[in-house]
């Protein structure tokens, strides 16, 4: 009887192994279907999106002059203590660069705009239009 049970024992191990052994086979054969290339079945890692944080104060944007890399995303934080805005150059017509007409924002908010394009941007507080500002994207 115990030779029995012995010998069950040992093939369910042997068979166990073989069924391993092929579905470690099946496994490579699927990605040698796909040519072994890893990129096939990569998935790359995003990067991820880097943020500026302009300040506007009573006493206009600060920094005054960033340098962003392309896809930089820049929150534009009012402190001002009064509603203001964030226009494209030139005042009063806002025309350069229409994604940067942000509009109006209250004081102790924020307005945001992604630069994906490499360039020297220029913008103003409409309401106070001496409060100037330059982004220069990489």
């Amino acid at each position: 009887m115990k030779k029995r049970f012995i010998f069950g024992f040992l093939t369910i191990i042997v068979l166990c192994l073989i069924l391993g052994v092929i579905f470690v086979g099946s496994t490579k054969v699927n990605l040698n279907r796909l040519g072994n290339n890893p990129t096939a079945v990569a998935t790359p890692t995003p990067k991820a999106a880097a943020v500026a944080i302009v300040t506007l104060t009573g006493n206009g944007f600060t920094p005054s002059n960033l340098k962003i890399e392309t896809g930089t995303r820049i929150v534009f934080l009012n402190t001002s203590g009064t509603d203001a805005t964030v226009n494209s150059d030139p005042y009063p017509y806002n025309t350069k660069w229409l994604f940067l007409n942000l509009g109006s924002f209250a004081n102790d908010s924020s307005v945001s705009t992604i630069f994906n394009k490499a360039g020297i941007y220029t913008y103003h507080n409409d309401l106070k239009p001496d409060q100037k500002g330059i982004v220069t994207v990489k």
